[in-house]
């Protein structure tokens, strides 16, 4: 019999992949209590998988990004992005700015440097531009 560990009490039992939950009054806990007194040493809990900080920080990019876009009213970043050349003055200005602006965004989430990448996603978020929203007269 082989057990595996978990990030939480309860292990797995591995010739069928049950899980055992942390109960002195379930048998098969009991069984595994008493493999682990007998000598029985349990395999570790996988690791989770490691994050790309890069990859987090571009995630929370794009959040700004559509944030941006439907704070000013629009229904998404590329609603936003597609008024640029509109025949109507606001709506082309914002499209404009919008589009200079995100951009700027993704140029610094570019050079951000997976070797050292700053130490949190609001640190990241910190290093972005700020959206000005154009105002009238257009």
């Amino acid at each position: 019999m082989a057990y595996s560990l978990t990030a939480s009490s309860a292990v797995i039992r591995a010739r069928d992949g049950a899980t055992i939950p942390n109960d002195p009054a379930n048998t098969d806990r009991a069984a595994y209590t008493k493999w682990l007194a007998a000598g029985g040493v349990p395999s570790p809990a996988p690791r989770a998988p490691a994050i790309d900080p890069v990859q987090a920080f571009t995630a929370a990019a794009a959040a700004v990004i559509e944030g941006a876009a439907t704070g000013m009213g629009y229904t998404s970043a590329a609603s936003a992005a597609g008024w640029r050349g509109s025949a109507i003055p606001q709506f082309a200005a914002e499209a404009a700015a919008f589009l200079a602006w995100r951009d700027a965004v993704w140029v610094v989430i570019g050079k951000l440097d997976r070797a050292n990448p700053p130490e949190s996603v609001a640190a990241a978020l910190a290093l972005l531009p700020v959206f000005v929203r154009p105002v009238a007269p257009f």
